[in-house]
């Protein structure tokens, strides 16, 4: 190894061989920290897709809490599955961004980062109603459209107050049908319908 290293230097790379210490002690943060996790906020936000706020949340930068939702989900339908897992990503993803597009062009001043935080988040309903249809109702008679039905209704309607704005506040309604039609799609992958 010797030989090899006064080769390189000889050869003037020696700047390979060079082992500074560019991160101090004090610049090395907790991981959780260094990628921005807050678990105190992500519950937070995963009480507020429950029990949504009256007036809109704000805008909701959040990454780590709603990619967890959405695992979440993708792995209680994908149960010896992992094909759907894509369809679940880029449903979430791509159904964002037009659900973000719909909005903007409504008039709302939000983000796609809000949008997809958003709708990420929101889905706690269709988990909710998805474990209730694995442990308890089973998945083909009525009691399970209606806690379907129900869980998007209740999804939709988390959504479309974190998106609230006062912008949309007469165009609220407009909101409500893209909305549920993006859950409807959620759910219909959990169905196959």
């Amino acid at each position: 190894m010797e030989g090899f290293k006064s080769h390189m230097e000889g050869k003037g790379y020696s700047w390979m061989f060079d082992a500074e210490d560019a991160e101090d002690d004090d610049d090395r943060r907790p991981l959780m920290e260094e990628l921005e996790i807050d678990p105190a906020d992500i519950l937070h936000k995963a009480k507020c897709a429950l029990r949504p706020p009256k007036g809109g949340l704000g805008q909701t930068q959040d990454f780590w809490g709603p990619l967890s939702v959405v695992l979440v989900y993708a792995s209680l339908l994908v149960w010896g599955n992992m094909a759907a897992l894509s369809w679940i990503l880029c449903l979430w993803v791509f159904g964002s961004f037009i659900i973000f597009f719909l909005v903007r062009v409504l008039g709302a001043d939000v983000t796609l980062a809000h949008t997809l935080g958003s709708l990420g988040y929101n889905l706690l309903p269709l988990v909710i109603s998805r474990v209730a249809l694995l442990t308890t109702v089973g998945s083909t008679n009525a009691a399970s459209i209606v806690i379907r039905a129900l869980c998007t209704a209740w999804a939709t309607f988390s959504a479309s107050r974190w998106l609230f704005t006062a912008e949309l506040a007469s165009k609220r309604l407009l909101m409500v049908y893209p909305l549920g039609l993006y859950f409807y799609f959620f759910v219909a992958l959990s169905t196959g319908v």
